[in-house]
């Protein structure tokens, strides 16, 4: 199934729904545009607590329709709208043509340039991903989504450019490099983690519907540089990806709080 769905007209997120009939009759799919105004803040919620201990290995791989890092630690996030501890599984990024287009949620209409989900598993119910994956447990997964910002051509993100700089070396669909050892993901988290939050679903086929989401309000910065480097990445047919975020979905009457007013 992973190579019968992509980002373009023929098999983009407008088709989807002809085999993965979830994408038209779910009711919590995602992403979506999250109208500030109309969210809830929640005083309840406590915050958001990452434990991100710096990888001591780590893979990234282009997997045709983005580019993903996998790699041994014992990260994982608590607290928030979270009831379990949630390890983390991989982090990929979504983009667009431009700095104009790219993230899959919105704000207020608002899209920016990328988006980057830290994808976690529920480590208290399950032993790894793919078992979270394949049941319909709600409360399976939680990703933590970060909208990046691009406001310059030269300021690089140095606490990604680790990862930038090895782009070049899978520019394949399918292929992988090492990444050194060390690489800090907290810091390249923004410092103070208020969020929104609400149920959802995968947003890449199959289009599960067992996904906590964190959207966090605070965004990161790439540089315009590191943002084209997106671009030469290429799908299982040998094109460049140009894009690879899917539109917002409808609420369906999901209310999406806030933690802070």
């Amino acid at each position: 199934m992973a190579d019968c769905w992509g980002y373009d007209s023929e098999d983009g997120p407008g088709k989807w729904s002809v085999k993965f009939p979830i994408a038209a009759s779910g009711k919590r799919q995602s992403p979506i545009d999250i109208v500030s105004n109309e969210t809830k803040f929640d005083s309840t919620i406590p915050p958001v607590k990452v434990h991100y201990d710096p990888f001591t290995k780590g893979k990234l791989t282009n997997t045709g329709h983005s580019v993903s890092f996998s790699g041994e630690s014992d990260a994982y996030i608590t607290s928030g709208p979270l009831s379990h501890k949630y390890k983390f599984a991989q982090f990929h990024f979504h983009w667009g043509k431009d700095e104009k287009e790219g993230s899959e949620h919105r704000v207020d209409g608002k899209m920016y340039p990328s988006e980057m989900h830290i994808v976690h598993y529920n480590s208290d119910l399950y032993k790894d991903a793919a078992s979270a994956m394949s049941s319909d447990n709600k409360d399976g997964l939680c990703v933590l989504g970060v909208f990046l910002e691009s406001k310059s051509s030269s300021n690089d993100n140095k606490s990604l450019e680790p990862l930038f700089n090895l782009l070049s070396g899978v520019k394949k669909s399918g292929s992988s490099v090492a990444v050194p050892n060390g690489f800090d993901l907290r810091s390249v988290l923004p410092s103070v983690l208020e969020c929104w939050t609400y149920p959802g679903s995968l947003t890449t086929p199959p289009l599960s519907e067992i996904v906590n989401w964190i959207v966090l309000k605070n965004t990161i910065e790439i540089s315009n540089h590191q943002l084209k480097l997106f671009h030469g990445l290429q799908n299982a047919k040998g094109e460049c990806i140009t894009h690879n975020y899917r539109p917002p979905c409808p609420l369906h009457g999901r209310v999406v709080k806030a933690t802070f007013p």
